[in-house]
């Protein structure tokens, strides 16, 4: 399998192991080019206990039973997502409660004055 020819894309790996991921091929290192392995970022594993993890990795082609190509739409969404989701836990431990106001009054807008 040449994930040489899919690197710039997300695609869903199914393995011979009965898992499956999302990733993105990347481009192999000058000291890594092997054609029985290839250079990947996952994204998405299949559930809590696959065996693969998030993050950068080297897979051997030969536990790869297929490869599929993701849908343009879906793969742009998931780019936004990844590149544009907020940090929301850093964001909430940020924020000093004890400047936010406790009670708060609902009127409706004819009545404000």
């Amino acid at each position: 399998m040449k994930l040489r020819d899919y690197i710039g894309e997300y695609i869903k790996i199914y393995t011979n192991n009965s898992d499956w991921f999302i990733c993105e091929p990347l481009k192999e290192e000058d000291g890594n080019k092997t054609s029985e392995q290839s250079r990947i970022m996952i994204i998405v594993i299949s559930s809590e206990n696959s065996s693969y993890t998030l993050g950068e990795m080297q897979i051997e082609h030969a536990n790869i039973k297929r490869i599929e190509s993701l849908d343009t739409n879906i793969q742009e969404g998931l780019r936004l997502t990844l590149n544009y989701s907020p940090d929301i836990q850093n964001t909430y431990s940020s924020t000093d409660a004890a400047t936010l106001p406790d009670k708060i009054v609902i009127v409706k807008r004819n009545e404000m004055k």
